[in-house]
């Protein structure tokens, strides 16, 4: 038997003595394991294919928010089930927005190294996450990206550039 429920401050403890062995519990590591690769490719598929899951409740109709946490709740079952990490739905909504920060960081890096190369403005297909060398998992998690957090809105000047003039 494992125990799932206690924080990490309570697992951090010596762990409870029992002079009976049916009563042992074994202790988790206080550091969760990461998600595996399936993990994440299971969860960027759920989440593509239930917008509802991004919070997008437009056209959903009454009850969406109810939803909303109900299919968190099964996706995160399922992944738990599938080996690797362990999660709360809420810890799997985090760990979702924190892959999505990772790979836009990424991208940004390496878009503005390739920017820095001289040569002139990059070409949008090197602007590409694949082509960029992402890995499969971080290209996948720039579809949820909004391309304007990327390269800003269209017709909209950079501010800097209308001080500068």
């Amino acid at each position: 038997m494992v125990v799932r429920s206690q924080k990490c401050s309570e697992l951090s403890r010596s762990p409870p003595h029992s002079t009976s062995d049916s009563h042992h519990a074994t202790m988790v590591n206080p550091k969760e394991a990461e998600p595996t690769e399936q993990q994440w490719l299971a969860l960027l598929d759920s989440v593509s294919r239930w917008k509802v899951m991004l919070g997008d409740f437009s056209g959903q109709g009454a009850g969406a928010a109810g939803r909303h946490d109900e299919l968190w709740s099964q996706v995160s079952h399922r992944l738990n089930h599938m080996g690797g990490g362990l999660k709360s739905a809420e810890k799997w909504k985090e760990a979702f927005c924190n892959l999505k920060g990772r790979a836009k960081r990424q991208f940004c890096e390496r878009a503005r190294h390739i920017r820095a190369t001289g040569g002139g403005p990059a070409r949008p297909e090197d602007l590409n996450p694949s082509a960029l060398g992402m890995s499969r998992i971080y290209c996948r998690a720039m579809e949820f990206v909004p391309k304007d957090q990327l390269f800003g809105h269209a017709g909209v000047a950079d501010p800097l550039q209308v001080y500068q003039s």
